[in-house]
């Protein structure tokens, strides 16, 4: 009997494990990862009854292919929704804590009344906010900035007060280099549509009115994001995963690929995954795909911390709002951003306390070399107990670095996102290599790219043994 082809993926992240899990029904896979764990930025700690989360915490649900795979995986029990009362934004600026009108989707307000009584905008900047369905769209088809877009629509003060303190948070980015089409590509989408965001959003909402309700916006598991990193190792075969195994290169092999491994070893597949970051990609590329190789060149990173604080919940002289707030770069402040990690989900921190995860540094803001993970903490501490009006120091407080961790979804993504997804001849990028971000949009990246591998190393195999 014939010995199946085989696929090697190159990293374990989610990208990785979601890949090698569409794959392994059909094909010998193996999954190589330098690190000594599988799940790449997703971690999760148990400790003391807290539960931390260090990468990523959460699915947003209107992007399904994340809450897909976990019901998929028979984790739809576990999926937790927001607490009561936790879907509020807020945003620093001038100094101090300001919430962002009710009714406001992101960039967009949907609802007139809290907008022209809100006072994070001036009146002038209320007006023109306002007027946005007045504005004519845009024709051109060229990629946007974020900062040209949200200022063209709904005015300057718009952008500096909510948009890029926002999304500088969300991606730890210089929001001035962010995508529109990347970033908000719904809201695009509606002024290409309807000429305007809120006639667009309007339509939108009666619909939802007519019966199809929204989902609930975002989804964490019960027992943290590493439940997921979990049940896609346990359904892969067993010694597929190979850690601690680093790629030094990759070259042409017959019809296939010849990975060259640290220690000297060589690994033939028929065909190849990279859902490493892109950097480690374009060095593995850079003699066989040169051009790939540049592509991969332009996949920017940018390096953050996130810092996890247990407070005493008497150490709260005001009551919190919201999930947490955005820290606009005006307020030159090493936050970026902080969640209220136990008042967005349950099951995160004991009865009397208070978790805050707070998330330092970012392209564009100040540097955290020459900091060690204790004054990280106090840096955290410092900047929340001064926008929180926190009593006491922290009952506990770690950090944790993640470098050249987050691609920039900056001008221009699309295309390259585009190009890295062609690939090369039995050879297939996704997630961080593609410059995704987030975990729903890796899973669909890495689910694609399984397909093509896998069509393309089929329908190879089949005309080699048919001839």
């Amino acid at each position: 009997m014939s010995e199946r082809p085989r696929i090697v993926i190159v990293g374990a992240g989610i990208s990785g494990l979601t890949a090698a899990y569409r794959l392994a029904e059909a094909f010998d896979i193996t999954v190589l990862e330098a690190a000594d764990r599988a799940g790449g930025h997703i971690r999760t700690e148990e400790r003391g009854g807290l539960l931390l989360e260090w990468g990523p915490d959460s699915l947003v649900a209107h992007k399904p292919a994340g809450e897909r795979l976990c019901r998929e995986l028979g984790l739809g029990s576990r999926l937790l929704r927001l607490r009561s009362g936790g879907s509020r934004m807020q945003v620093v600026t001038g100094g101090r804590l300001q919430q962002v009108p009710e009714g406001y989707l992101m960039i967009a307000p949907t609802r007139m009344m809290p907008l022209i009584r809100s006072p994070l905008l001036s009146p002038l900047g209320r007006t023109r906010a306002a007027l946005e369905r007045m504005i004519p769209a845009r024709r051109d088809e060229a990629d946007e900035s974020l900062q040209s877009f949200v200022t063209r629509r709904w005015g300057q003060e718009a952008y500096e007060r909510v948009a890029e303190p926002v999304f500088g948070g969300l991606f730890a980015a210089d929001a001035t280099r962010l995508s529109a089409q990347a970033c908000v590509p719904r809201m695009h989408a509606l002024e290409n549509t309807y000429g305007n965001v809120a006639t667009g959003l309007r339509k939108m909402m009666a619909a939802h009115g007519a019966g199809n309700r929204p989902r609930a916006g975002v989804y964490a598991l019960d027992g943290g994001m590493s439940v997921l990193v979990e049940a896609l190792e346990q359904r892969l075969p067993d010694g597929a995963l190979r850690f601690r195994t680093s790629v030094c290169d990759l070259q042409r092999g017959g019809a296939g690929w010849r990975l060259l491994l640290d220690g000297g070893e060589t690994l033939d597949a028929d065909a190849v995954v990279l859902a490493c970051p892109a950097f480690v990609a374009s060095r593995l590329l850079r003699a066989t795909a040169p051009e790939l190789a540049a592509q991969l060149d332009a996949v920017e990173y940018a390096s953050c911390a996130t810092v996890n604080l247990l407070y005493d919940a008497s150490a709260m002289r005001t009551p919190l709002h919201g999930f947490g707030f955005f820290v606009a770069r005006s307020e030159n402040s090493p936050l970026l951003a902080c969640n209220y990690a136990s008042l967005k989900f349950d099951g995160r921190a004991p009865l009397g306390c208070v978790l805050l995860r707070a998330f330092l540094g970012g392209a564009g803001r100040a540097s955290l070399d020459g900091l060690d993970d204790g004054q990280l903490v106090r840096v955290a501490h410092e900047g929340l107990a001064a926008l929180l009006d926190l009593r006491g120091a922290p009952r506990f407080g770690r950090a944790r670095r993640f470098i050249d961790a987050l691609p920039q979804p900056v001008v221009g993504i699309g295309q390259t996102r585009e190009r890295l997804a062609a690939g090369s001849d039995r050879l297939a990028l996704c997630g961080s290599a593609c410059g995704w971000v987030g975990l729903p949009d890796c899973i669909e990246s890495a689910e694609k790219a399984a397909e093509r591998v896998a069509e393309e190393t089929a329908r190879s195999e089949g005309i080699e043994r048919a001839g």
